[in-house]
């Protein structure tokens, strides 16, 4: 009777109920069920699975957490909540305004005072004094403003990215990684020579291919003419890193290439999530403790060439300027001042694609 009552416990069939005078064996099928009681041991799962489930878990969490990242990083606004928030970044244009005579005006009645190069720079360096925030070497910040809007009103211009060689650079404390793909053992070395972080051919292709070089870890890739016939391989990876003419990473002359990416002013457009007509570059010319002269030189060399990214103008848009203004400022100064940005290009610079396909029809 005992080896039958254990195994009808084990097995959770009968349970043994005490009473006052005897005791009885009553099944588990007439007895409720919060009355059994079974051990967690019984049921749970194995450690090994625990921990494994517990990782997936984890890794679960971590993407679920990057994708909310992103979604907060790239805002997209529709647009009924674009017409109910007003966005901040607005072109503003007031040529049609005075220059107010006084020191002291409304922003909304007069314009805005334009200062030339020098005046600005010379108000940044006493601010930088050491009697004030001490910082004479403290970087120098050109700010334009851009017109993004095209000649279709629901299309814009993208962000473009892009290297100016100037003719006095400054250490700009950036790591930039540059991989460079040529054909020769001379391209090669001479690619290591200049600064590249690495060199190859076919070699570095399938490097590529097979995972072991990751791109994203280079901040730019370059190309000799002679390799793109091997390189259309891992087209599909480099995707707009591909080296390309127009972009201006495809050459023959690569060391002269990657010199002007390690030393040159790297800048890069963005442009406003509720406003994308308005668009912004934020660079660095050089150090406050340069001379005015070098500084005024990196200036021209960067808005001539922020200007080349813009349209040409067309018969539709005559007034229009893909331009718009320039602020000096640095980071401990919140105030900006305004430049004349007319007087580093003339508008002769700018020529009618038309009229350009007429001249050439004409002879």
């Amino acid at each position: 009777m005992a080896s039958i009552l254990c195994r009808g416990l084990s097995r959770g069939f009968l349970q043994v109920v005490p009473t006052l005078n005897q005791t009885k064996v009553v099944s588990a099928l007439s007895v409720n069920c919060r009355s059994i009681f079974l051990q967690s041991c019984l049921y749970r799962a194995k450690k090994s699975t625990r921990e494994r489930k517990l990782k997936i878990n984890r890794k679960r969490k971590a993407a679920n957490a990057a994708k909310a990242l992103q979604k907060t990083a790239s805002l997209k606004y529709s647009r009924r909540k674009r017409k109910s928030k007003d966005s901040t970044a607005v072109i503003i244009d007031d040529s049609a305004l005075e220059v107010c005579p006084d020191n002291v005006w409304f922003t909304n009645m007069f314009k805005l005072r334009q200062h030339s190069f020098a005046e600005a720079v010379n108000a940044c360096r006493e601010l930088h004094h050491p009697t004030i925030y001490n910082e004479p070497n403290a970087f120098l910040h050109a700010y334009i403003e851009l017109d993004m809007s095209t000649d279709k009103k629901t299309k814009f211009f993208e962000n473009f990215v892009d290297v100016v060689q100037v003719n006095y650079p400054y250490k700009h404390g950036e790591d930039r990684s540059i991989l460079a793909f040529c054909q020769t053992k001379e391209q090669i070395e001479e690619a290591l020579v200049a600064g590249a972080t690495i060199a190859g051919g076919k070699e570095i292709i399938t490097g590529v291919k097979r995972g072991k070089i990751t791109l994203p870890d280079f901040s730019f890739v370059v190309a000799h003419p002679d390799i793109m016939h091997d390189l259309v391989v891992i087209r599909g990876l480099l995707r707009k890193k591909f080296p390309s003419f127009e972009a201006g990473t495809l050459t023959r002359d690569l060391p002269a290439l990657i010199e002007r990416y390690k030393v040159g002013i790297r800048y890069e457009s963005k442009r406003d999530d509720l406003n994308p007509r308005y668009g912004w570059v934020d660079v660095i010319v050089g150090r406050l403790d340069t001379e005015v002269e070098h500084l005024e030189d990196n200036l021209r060399l960067v808005l001539a060439n922020v200007r080349s990214k813009g349209p040409r103008r067309t018969k539709n848009t005559e007034d229009y300027k893909f331009l718009k203004r320039c602020f000096i400022r640095t980071d401990m100064n919140p105030e900006s001042l305004l430049i004349r940005v007319e007087d580093y290009f003339d508008e002769e610079e700018i020529i009618d694609s038309d009229d350009e396909d007429e001249e050439v029809a004409g002879h």
